[in-house]
């Protein structure tokens, strides 16, 4: 096949397999596979012939700056779209002046092994290096393996281990991360797996700045109803959280991590791309993707709160010529909680078939469903003394009310299809369609609302019913061309998306009290929720539609410029109980937003970058006149991203300035009823921040990934009534550490340990008071094994120390406030099986 866009190379260390599964021996095995994998998806269509593959002699220009070996030649291997195998560690200390004119890719491999004692020759589609004849004697073979060519746009597959190489949302197509002017947070399969994350607030633990906040409607706390800031900004659910880049929807998303490969934060404005957001960022779930080479691996665990998982993941082709490709990954699980009366049920499906119509054209179709049913937990009070908000004194067990006698229930559905056509080498047209549907049935038969110095509580009873409908339709365009001498990118696409929330529910007046201290709980009144008759519903229908561009030029040996611009449509209208709420409860916005962005590359492992980028973020908050104006920001970024040890270890800091405007504040008019909930729209908010990370593997069986972040932020317009005052949602610091070591000899070969430390400072929950939550530290303990042919044994003990903290705070003071697990225990066994 022609190779294009990037290519895949794999860094293979000694004591591996050699050559990859042969084409018939998987042939042989897929009926296997395609059995299990027909279960979920049903049957698949005939075999294609196989096309004979092309090699791709096409002449291009590259401005590779000078590093390491074998860094210089990965980075060309992505630009040529060539397949390249080799053993890094034979290319250990080896550097290389790096590549600057036009070459062919025979050309261009030869130019940089010149001198090094290795040559490029031929491996059925790709490159193999191989000692030259003078150094054969002297130099350890190379062991090659089967690699798959990454096309379509697709990111080369990474080496493994807790550092990447790529990200795939910042810029919607492959990019190294060095090239790519904007910090962002990469969270690994490996990574999540290593600290046995099993949400997307523990994986995320490892991102500087982003911050696990506010939910409602909670599980197995605190797994349940997730909520993020990131760099001071509130995340919305519906819209900042997304799967392959479109919003998930849902108000009350728990996303399993099952289904994902990785986990990307893209930090700053990112409008110009995605449309409407938040002024920190968003956050990126990217999916398992089918393959030709086959595989199969379960997982069980079992730990503390009667928590049991099971977890399978499968992939590989289904027709002996490797065009129709399927993954497949299933997980259910039953566990209790902390918190007494606490329990859930959850089961994902999550199958993917990948089909290469021929040489050019591919379509891919993915689909994950997620089914929760759980007692929930609505938190509990805290109490206010002077600024700070500190929590009774009651055990984490304690439940803040009655638990229910039925089920809540929640369940995800989102479907997404990809056509990709490959138009030339260089050019790529991609349409997507993508559509989400999340419903929610929260039951709560009495829950307790606020408290007193003495620890009396009302206690109350309600339901709610939740359903959001995403519909949402991409058309892009992504290719290279060249001018002045170099090649450069050009990205352009339309969009169109529309949205349609509802939401129901019933509620009573109090239904009586009780005492948080005496045990009058154990006796407290409760009414069976659903039985309550609904007292109101109300609907919000939004609609977007957008055009953007987006060029990177190499202007420079070492210099590219990034240019972006959108224009957005956005429109929503707000209907409450039937009726509008105001005369002008819809919104009709036009909105352009550019990006602007430099990397220039200082020397063989360090590239600064520089960004400015807007941002524009429609809001429900009602204003006395109707709807809020949307939220518009701006972001400025100075950063430095560097890799260490051969490419090992990477490092990102970034220092940054957001201004945002508009942001929805309540209303103080003092005639206003004391019932009414209007808001207006906040004076200028200023944040400025530092933000640092490190991972990689430095040393033969040493891993560390490190992120720390600190912000600075308040109300800058003296017209402000919050003038002076820090935003909601501000967490001033953060630190975290992961560090493990596993033996790499000797009789406990594979024997591993490590720990987490995670800290996190006071956190700002109400502006108008400056109110507070203290932070907290908290460390775990990782111990793992792997000298078992096929198998991983890990093992975490979650908050070794036992410290009782508020894991979740939630503006809302009253109520909806979580503490984090005591010291818990989860043990974990891999099988991977050799197909």
């Amino acid at each position: 096949m022609p190779q294009s866009h990037h290519a895949v190379f794999h860094h293979h260390s000694p004591g591996q397999t050699g050559p990859g599964v042969a084409p018939l021996r998987r042939a042989m095995r897929s009926p296997l596979f395609g059995v299990a994998f027909a279960l979920s998806l049903g049957a698949v269509g005939q075999p294609v012939a196989a096309q004979p593959a092309a090699e791709d002699q096409a002449r291009r220009s590259y401005d590779i700056p000078a590093g390491p070996l074998g860094a210089v030649l990965s980075r060309f291997a992505g630009e040529a779209g060539v397949v390249l195998s080799f053993d890094a560690t034979l290319l250990s200390g080896k550097n290389s002046p790096g590549l600057q004119g036009v070459y062919g890719a025979e050309e261009g491999l030869a130019a940089l092994l010149q001198g090094s004692g290795y040559a490029a020759s031929r491996n059925g589609a790709g490159y193999v290096l191989t000692p030259e004849p003078e150094d054969a004697l002297l130099l350890p073979a190379v062991n090659v393996e089967g690699v798959e060519d990454a096309r379509f746009g697709d990111a080369p597959r990474e080496p493994g281990g807790l550092k990447a190489e790529y990200q795939t949302t910042a810029t919607k197509s492959a990019l190294p991360l060095r090239e790519t002017p904007q910090s962002i947070s990469v969270i690994t399969r490996d990574s999540i797996e290593a600290r046995q994350s099993l949400d997307l607030s523990s994986a995320l633990e490892l991102s500087a700045g982003v911050i696990a906040g506010s939910k409602t409607f909670a599980g197995n706390s605190p797994r349940s109803g997730e909520g993020f800031t990131l760099r001071g900004q509130e995340l919305d659910s519906g819209r900042d959280i997304r799967i392959d880049g479109f919003a998930a929807g849902g108000e009350h998303n728990n996303f399993d991590l099952a289904p994902f490969e990785r986990v990307e934060a893209v930090k700053g404005p990112s409008s110009m791309l995605y449309g409407q957001g938040s002024l920190g960022g968003f956050i990126n779930m990217v999916t398992k993707k089918p393959q030709a080479e086959p595989m199969l691996k379960v997982a069980a665990q079992a730990g503390s709160f009667d928590t049991f998982r099971v977890e399978a993941d499968t992939a590989g082709a289904l027709d002996a010529d490797e065009r129709v490709r399927g993954q497949a990954a299933v997980a259910y699980e039953d566990s209790g909680s902390f918190i007494d009366g606490v329990e859930s049920r959850r089961a994902v499906l999550a199958p993917s078939l990948e089909w290469l119509i021929d040489d050019r054209t591919r379509v891919l179709a993915q689909l994950i469903y997620q089914d929760d049913k759980f007692i929930p937990s609505l938190g509990i009070a805290l109490r206010q003394e002077g600024n700070k908000l500190v929590p009774p004194d009651v055990p984490r067990s304690f439940f803040f009310g009655v638990p229910s006698t039925e089920d809540s229930t929640a369940s995800g559905l989102h479907m997404t299809v990809k056509v990709d056509r490959e138009l030339s080498d260089r050019w790529l047209a991609t349409l997507q369609l993508h559509r989400s549907r999340n419903r929610l049935m929260g039951i709560s038969d009495s829950y307790g609302y606020g408290i007193d110095d003495a620890g009396n509580t009302y206690l109350y009873a309600s339901w709610v019913g939740q359903e959001d409908v995403t519909w949402a339709g991409e058309l892009r365009l992504d290719g290279r061309f060249e001018a002045f001498g170099r090649e450069h990118r050009l990205l352009a696409g339309v969009e169109r998306n529309r949205g349609d929330f509802l939401a129901w529910g019933g509620y009573t007046s109090s239904i009586g009290t009780a005492n948080i201290y005496d045990g009058s709980l154990a006796t407290a009144a409760s009414i069976p929720a659903r039985s309550l008759p609904r007292a109101y519903d109300g609907r919000v229908d939004s609609s977007n539609e957008a055009i953007y561009g987006q060029v990177l030029l190499s202007v420079l040996d070492r210099t590219k410029l990034l240019l972006g611009i959108r224009y957005d449509r956005a429109k929503l209208e707000s209907v409450f109980n039937g009726l509008s709420a105001t005369p002008g409860d819809t919104m009709d916005k036009k909105e352009p937003t550019v990006r602007i962005g430099v990397v220039q590359d200082l020397n063989e492992s360090l590239t600064g970058y520089a960004v400015y980028a807007q941002s524009f973020n429609p809001v429900l908050d009602l204003s006395q006149n109707g709807i809020l104006d949307p939220e518009t920001g701006e972001g400025f970024e100075l950063g430095l991203k560097g890799e260490w040890f051969d490419g090992q270890l990477g490092a990102t800091v970034a220092v940054f300035r957001q201004e945002l405007d508009n942001r929805p504040i309540p209303d103080p008019d003092p005639d206003l009823p004391s019932t009414a909930e209007f808001f207006i729209s906040g004076g200028l908010q200023r944040s400025d921040g530092l933000e640092l990370e490190i991972t990689g593997t430095p040393r033969p069986g040493w891993t560390v990934g490190a992120a720390s972040a600190w912000l600075d932020a308040e109300y800058i317009d003296r017209q402000d009534p919050n003038f002076g005052k820090t935003p909601g949602g501000t967490v001033k610091r953060q630190s975290s550490l992961y560090t493990s070591y596993e033996l790499q000899g000797g009789t406990f070969k594979g024997l591993g340990f490590g720990a987490t430390l995670l800290s996190v400072g006071d956190r700002i929950v109400l502006t108008d008071e400056n109110l507070f939550v203290d932070g907290y530290e908290r460390l775990d303990l990782h111990a793992f094994y792997k000298g078992l042919p096929g198998w991983d044994f890990s093992l975490l003990v979650r908050n070794v120390t036992d410290e009782k903290y508020i894991e979740r705070p939630n503006s809302a003071f009253l109520y909806s406030h979580f503490f984090g697990a005591p010291r818990s225990v989860l043990l974990r066994a891999d099988y991977n099986f050799d197909l």
